[in-house]
């Protein structure tokens, strides 16, 4: 069995909590949050604003993860909360400490 290589400064482990925990603290800035094409084009299609991502990924809980996905090698989390009344769910990666990327919300 071989050791999988992780990015940079990633840990091996993460709890939830602390996933979250990094979640909202790269949230607070805006510029920290890119959203992939995909996610962009799920945007479009269901009327979900930038505004209401952010949102949810500086408020909202983690529902599902942290996993290491399996093409980036990224820690990846379902992070959902309500904006506009309505319930979002947002698939974010996590570039170690730095950005994160919006996979898709639903």
């Amino acid at each position: 069995m071989s050791k999988q290589a992780f990015p940079a400064g990633q840990p091996a482990t993460l709890s939830a909590h602390d996933a979250l925990r990094i979640v909202r603290v790269l949230a607070a800035r805006s510029e920290n949050v890119a959203v992939i094409a995909h996610a962009r084009m799920r945007k479009h299609q269901r009327r979900i604003s930038h505004a209401d991502i952010l949102r949810v990924l500086q408020k909202g809980v983690c529902v599902e993860g942290p996993n290491i996905a399996a093409k980036s090698g990224l820690w990846r989390l379902n992070v959902e909360g309500r904006s506009a009344g309505e319930l979002l769910t947002c698939v974010v990666e996590i570039v170690w400490r730095k950005k994160l990327l919006v996979v898709t919300a639903f």
